[in-house]
């Protein structure tokens, strides 16, 4: 893992998603923030199949998968810190995990296909139905 690019990635990361909610803030407008998430899920600590392993070599060919999934993890983690500082809401990343080869288009780890935006959107309309006022789906703001 290249932690010297990985720290300062997290740090640009870091100013950017805090400038945003910082100006949301200031114009009281409210935020619902999403985790990043990719074909091997939202926060996976799993080492990545040969063939994910591929996908991601070919996706970004730069830095190894390990790397780009830790990159994930901290990024992730930046938007739960970021939003429980300036009171956003953040959406539990488990509950829109969306996994699977199948769920993204071929060779890209990154972007939905129809089946994975299908599942993500239902998802979250069903999250969303179930509560409008986000309070039960939300990642309590005292969590880190």
């Amino acid at each position: 893992v290249d932690e010297a690019a990985l720290g300062r990635a997290e740090e640009r990361f870091r100013q950017h998603v805090r400038s945003y909610l910082a100006v949301a803030q200031a114009h009281r407008i409210p935020v619902f923030v999403l985790p990043l998430t990719h074909v091997m899920g939202v926060n996976s600590s799993q080492a990545p199949t040969p063939e994910e392993t591929q996908v991601w070599q070919r996706t970004v060919p730069f830095a190894s998968a390990a790397t780009v999934l830790e990159g994930y993890r901290r990024f992730n983690g930046v938007l739960t810190s970021a939003s429980a500082e300036f009171g956003a809401a953040m959406l539990d990343p488990d509950s829109l995990a969306v996994v699977g080869l199948d769920a993204y288009f071929d060779g890209d780890p990154i972007h939905f296909n129809d089946i994975g935006a299908e599942r993500f959107g239902t998802t979250l309309a069903r999250l969303l139905l179930r509560d409008s006022t986000f309070t039960r789906i939300v990642r309590p703001s005292s969590e880190p």
